[in-house]
């Protein structure tokens, strides 16, 4: 008997669960997450398997959530030489995690400064991106959207109107921004 490449793999991915704790075998069970989304952390040690057991029994989120903080970590301790452990057990994730806020909330905070630490300068620009938008003090329904990555050159300008008055409000706001330093800086950012 043959089997695929891909069997083999599986196979593979099935043994290593066993290495895992027995409550994160549990808890990826009860949450319904896939094998795929959990293989990141295969051949992690004991305490870094424990440290993401307790902030996701804790944090539940879905399965995509799982997948991108995973991805997070994993890639963070790799490029930075260290284990999942030593970036859960930093202190700006512990003050997350101690703060009075929904497990919701505590995910979007534990997201962002993760996401911070594997993509440094790709968040500096975006916060530099988003503080020279709030300096155009446009309106909120004008929305300014670009490729979240920067991976073009385009700029998306988007509003909403029900009347004309309304659309002459934005049009004219739109105009008086175009020459700003800030709509120059702006449109730099994404050269």
């Amino acid at each position: 008997l043959i089997a695929s490449n891909k069997s083999v793999k599986e196979i593979a991915d099935f043994i290593q669960v066993e290495a895992l704790t027995p409550g994160l075998r549990r808890l990826l069970h009860e949450l319904n997450v896939p094998l795929r989304v959990f293989s990141a952390c295969f051949g992690w040690d004991a305490q870094s398997l424990s440290a993401v057991e307790t902030l996701f029994a804790e944090l539940r989120p879905g399965v995509n959530k799982w997948r991108e903080l995973l991805e997070l970590i994993d890639e963070t301790a790799r490029r930075d030489g260290i284990k999942a452990a030593d970036i859960l057990f930093r202190q700006e994730i512990q003050s997350i995690r101690e703060a009075g806020m929904s497990s919701h909330e505590k995910y979007d905070q534990i997201h962002q400064t993760l996401y911070q630490w594997r993509y440094p300068a790709l968040s500096g620009m975006k916060r530099r991106v988003l503080l020279t938008l709030d300096k155009l003090k446009l309106d909120d329904k004008i929305k300014i959207r670009a490729a979240e990555n920067f991976e073009n050159g385009e700029i998306k300008v988007e509003f909403k109107f029900t009347t004309q008055e309304e659309l002459k409000k934005y049009v004219e706001q739109l105009q008086g921004v175009s020459g700003s330093e800030s709509m120059a800086a702006l449109i730099k950012f994404f050269k």
